[in-house]
């Protein structure tokens, strides 16, 4: 029995490699002809049933996804489908493709759809019957759920070989329990209560539902959720999943002054962060960021730098005010110089009108002046 996992664990695991070193081939070639050419004729082809790495399944259902990753022909062709399989009361939780808008399709029965496009804009809720279809902007908070007791199959196009997706319940859940406290107005204890009830993608929907319908809503799968927290603003550790058992995080003191000790038991008796955004804060650490002996002397070297060159810059603001007023100086001299009066003194000898310009008594007499009684 053992021998026979390892063998199909190293079946899968060698599948998965291939399929990987083909993606990379597929995105290195430029055109289409050549990508065409290294697929086999199979590769062309999609089974939304039994694709079993395509599918993401919950208690209520499961969605099949042909993408860029499941299905590799995609590639180049800015296009993917994903087919989603609902039983009775079956939910496609809230989420998001952060890629591509999605137009879905009903191909039988009907659903009750509701979407959120961004912050100031109105809910928007349809109900879609067979053979309609509905638009979910590319990045709004979408939803999709089977409020009959009969299955529901619809099929959901994306403009993007790779649209992404992002449950907002699985995910959201996924941020250190401290920022999630702050968020909801809730105690840190109150959100791993919470997280521990997240139903897999797809869920049982309402409870009005499940009850006409004879569906208990009780024991549904929860491994979906982001089982590894980041730690705090605060912290460089990481956080203890929800569901493990005790475990203890220690960061070396060379990394950072304060050793962290992480303790979370699975009956949630204690949950002891003291690597959150409010311990750091009430044991002194500086949350806003601590420098360190490097970082600071970068800085003193750039402030000195940027203090020397404005020093120099103000001396050559000096030296050119200098020069300007020496050129301006000199001009002036040169200027003074060329200066002469007009009249006889001007041109010796010439026709003018000595009391326009000056009293014969004040009249300077030069060597070129002509002789007295030569007039």
């Amino acid at each position: 029995m053992i021998s026979r996992f390892f063998i199909l664990s190293a079946i899968a695991f060698s599948s998965v490699a291939a399929q990987a070193q083909l993606i990379s081939e597929l995105l290195d070639l430029p055109t289409d002809i050549s990508r065409i050419a290294i697929l086999p004729d199979a590769a062309f082809k999609f089974d939304f049933v039994n694709d079993i790495p395509a599918r993401t399944t919950g208690a209520a259902g499961f969605s099949s996804s042909a993408n860029s990753e499941t299905m590799p022909a995609t590639i180049g062709n800015d296009i993917s489908i994903t087919a989603g399989f609902l039983g009775p009361c079956g939910f496609n939780t809230p989420h998001t493709h952060p890629r591509s808008p999605e137009f879905n399709f009903v191909t039988n029965g009907s659903l009750i759809t509701g979407m959120i496009p961004e912050n100031g804009a109105q809910y928007v809720f349809n109900e879609v019957f067979t053979d309609q279809a509905t638009l979910f902007p590319e990045g709004a908070i979408h939803f999709e759920y089977n409020d009959r007791c009969e299955p529901v199959t619809f099929v959901a196009f994306f403009r993007d070989s790779f649209p992404g997706v992002n449950q907002i319940a699985q995910r959201f859940f996924g941020f250190p329990s401290d920022v999630l406290s702050a968020a909801l107005g809730i105690d840190e204890s109150e959100v791993q209560k919470i997280a521990k009830q997240i139903p897999d993608n797809v869920a049982f929907a309402l409870q009005e539902c499940t009850t006409r319908c004879g569906i208990s809503r009780a024991n549904q799968p929860t491994k979906q959720l982001e089982s590894l927290v980041a730690a705090g603003p605060a912290s460089n550790s990481t956080n203890t999943p929800p569901n493990s058992t005790t475990t203890t995080t220690t960061t070396p003191p060379s990394t950072n002054n304060t050793n962290t000790n992480t303790t979370t038991n699975s009956n949630n008796s204690t949950n002891i962060k003291p690597n959150s955004t409010t311990n750091a804060i009430s044991n002194g650490n500086d949350v806003t960021g601590n420098l360190d002996v490097a970082g600071d002397d970068q800085n003193k070297g750039l402030i000195i730098g940027l203090i020397a060159a404005v020093g120099v810059m103000g001396l050559g603001y000096i030296v050119i005010a200098v020069l300007a007023l020496f050129r301006r100086r000199k001009g002036g001299k040169g200027t003074a110089r060329g200066y002469v009066r007009t009249g006889e003194t001007f041109a010796p000898g010439g026709v003018y009108d000595s009391e326009k310009y000056e009293l014969p008594s004040e009249h300077l007499r030069t060597p070129y002046d002509p002789p007295s009684g030569s007039h």
